[in-house]
């Protein structure tokens, strides 16, 4: 029978849940090797990285994208994990910051399958779009 890579990822993170980590090394080894023996090796980065999104879900973690022209402060990434937390139930934001400078000024958020465009050259498209009217 074949299994899907989100089913190898979800029967990981059920074993390695609650376990100590001389246990995880172990139980990751012989996870490992499973693949190994089922040539299924070339699946590991797609496991792991559908392991990481299925173990950020049951922990609450979400992974959102801050772009904006400058470096943002902390105040502004806290008040952004905030609107982020209420939109998704999510209990941590992990922040990837990118500076585009096209962003001209604001942020725009990309989270889940949402995305926030709080950036100046949105405010501007959206009032020439107004003026063409």
């Amino acid at each position: 029978m074949k299994k899907s890579v989100r089913a190898y990822a979800q029967a990981l993170l059920d074993l390695t849940q609650d376990a100590s980590k001389k246990d995880i090394e172990f139980i990751v080894n012989n996870f490992l090797k499973e693949l190994r023996d089922r040539h299924l090796i070339s699946k590991v980065p797609a496991i792991i990285s559908e392991f990481e999104r299925l173990s950020d879900f049951a922990d609450k973690i979400v992974k959102a994208q801050a772009i904006s022209a400058h470096k943002l402060s902390k105040d502004i990434l806290k008040e952004a994990s905030l609107l982020v937390a209420k939109k998704t139930g999510a209990e941590e934001v992990v922040w990837e910051e990118i500076v585009d400078e096209s962003v001209l000024g604001g942020i725009i958020i990309k989270a889940k399958d949402f995305i926030i465009d709080m950036s100046l050259a949105n405010r501007v498209n959206g009032l020439t779009l107004k003026i063409k009217e």
